[in-house]
């Protein structure tokens, strides 16, 4: 139970990092895009541990 909130608190964190970083570039949507392509499997992946 324990390491399940901490991969969510880490991934969460690494989730506001990459935004924070993409919120610096110029090139918004393409990263953003890049950023979600490794968010979603993490979250989906968190989703399906009970």
């Amino acid at each position: 139970m324990l390491t399940v909130t901490l991969i969510g608190v880490a991934s969460f964190i690494i989730a506001i990092a990459l935004l924070q970083a993409v919120s610096v570039q110029r090139r918004f949507s393409a990263r953003r895009q890049q950023a979600l392509l490794v968010i979603q499997p993490l979250f989906q992946l968190l989703e399906s541990i009970p």
